[in-house]
């Protein structure tokens, strides 16, 4: 047995055990799917272990050849690459500035998605990567908790995450809890289900985020739609959440309730402000993230300081939506190319849904979470977020037998008739801590 079948735990059937695989693949495969692992425990607690595992689960899929150009959604996502790249030099060579050039992590976060789709075609890296990511929510839950002891809590005081501030805490949460309701269905779920759970549940809380509880009521409505296929069932499901969030909000933090209530929000300027300087850029955008943040604050002065006195946000980071950032940004061709991408990753698990319904299960709620916090934030202009998103868009790709299937030996991913026949249509799904497969 090769080093790499040992420190994997030789349990690669799908992914790295086939016909006339060299040590170079075995130890290359190896590192992808321990660098997703590392990726899955590091989204609630650490940006730099999240950095680290990307460039791992690069340089795994480069040393082993790995064919993830196969994967659902890969073409989708090189083109929006290429739109972005190319709005951004155009940009740059007519303003002679090169900060128009798009942001590195705007051309490489998609990559997490085919990726991760290879690495978990095997059940033992999924199982793992779910037990990795109930940890670093137990990790981040502790972190809250010890925050509010010392003196945070109720009383509109938010408390930030390990891995970045409240909204972003907030929204990786509501990813998880969106996995946890997409993919238990037993009555007594196992402990990993609980832990993940109720540590995404605190982080929740401890984000006062009104966009997070958005996403989260959005999408476990569209779990007991996809799941029951009764509108009446998902829209009760949906209140329900809301009730909750509204309710907890109340509670802990009255004063972004009412404004809630009364529909305060800085929002509606700054999507004012960014229309008005896509109506001036309608092609290319303004040229860049930092482009945009020097041109947001004199007209925001020239459009809002005369409706509103009392300074607010006048200067921001981005448009507070993320298909209206890349469109101000880099032009509404960037903004159409990650609807796209987004919308081949749906397909992929559409196509797959009769065969392998899990993979539409966990990818259309987590899709509306998605999208539904995208109209308030720039959840894919933020590593944290995208990387949270793009791993569960991974997860999905590989249940549904997404990731490049073929011919025996065709390529890591690659699903045979055995491993058909496991996931083959069954009367429940797996909870959370287990392989995620029918049984």
């Amino acid at each position: 047995m090769h080093v790499a079948d040992r420190v994997a735990g030789g349990a690669w059937s799908a992914l790295a055990v086939r016909a006339g695989a060299s040590r170079r693949q075995r130890a290359g495969r190896a590192l992808l799917a321990w660098s997703v692992i590392v990726m899955a425990a590091a989204i609630p607690t650490s940006m730099s272990a999240m950095g680290i595992a990307f460039a791992g689960m690069v340089a795994g899929a480069v040393i082993a050849l790995t064919p993830v150009h196969r994967v659902p959604g890969f073409a989708a996502g090189l083109a929006f690459a290429a739109a972005l790249a190319a709005a951004g030099i155009a940009s740059a060579v007519l303003s002679g500035s090169w900060r128009s050039l798009p942001q590195g992590s705007y051309l490489t976060s998609w990559l997490v998605v085919p990726l991760a789709a290879v690495a978990f075609a095997d059940a033992a890296v999924r199982q793992r990567a779910l037990v990795a990511l109930a940890a670093g929510l137990a990790v981040n839950a502790a972190h809250v908790i010890t925050a509010w002891t010392a003196g945070h809590g109720p009383g509109g005081v938010r408390v930030d995450g390990l891995v970045g501030g409240a909204l972003t805490q907030g929204l990786v949460a509501a990813l998880a809890l969106t996995l946890c309701a997409a993919l238990v269905a037993r009555a007594r779920p196992t402990p990993t289900a609980v832990v993940m759970a109720a540590g995404a549940a605190i982080a929740l809380i401890a984000s006062s985020s009104r966009m997070a509880w958005l996403a989260l009521s959005l999408s476990i409505a569209a779990v007991f739609a996809v799941r029951t296929r009764r509108g009446r069932i998902a829209l009760a499901a949906g209140v329900l959440s809301a009730g909750i969030g509204a309710a907890v909000l109340g509670a802990l933090d009255p004063s972004r309730a009412n404004a809630l209530l009364h529909g305060r929000d800085g929002r509606w300027y700054i999507w004012r402000v960014a229309g008005s300087l896509l109506a001036d850029h309608p092609v290319l955008g303004v040229g860049g993230r930092e482009s945009f943040t020097h041109a947001y604050p004199p007209r925001w002065q020239a459009l809002i300081e005369p409706l509103d006195p009392v300074p607010r946000e006048p200067r921001v980071l981005h448009a507070h939506n993320t298909l209206l950032a890349f469109a101000v940004e880099h032009g509404p061709a960037a903004a159409i190319a990650y609807v796209a991408f987004i919308a081949a990753i749906l397909r992929g698990c559409w196509r797959a849904r009769r065969e392998r319904p899990l993979g539409w299960r966990l990818i259309a709620p987590a899709t509306v979470a998605w999208m539904a916090a995208a109209q308030f934030n720039h959840v894919a202009g933020r590593t944290q977020t995208a990387f949270a998103f793009y791993l569960l868009a991974g997860c999905a790709l590989a249940l549904a037998g997404s990731t490049g299937a073929g011919a025996p030996g065709a390529g890591a991913g690659a699903v045979g008739p055995a491993e058909r026949r496991r996931e083959g249509e069954g009367p429940r799904v797996a909870d959370a801590a287990g392989d995620l497969r029918h049984r």
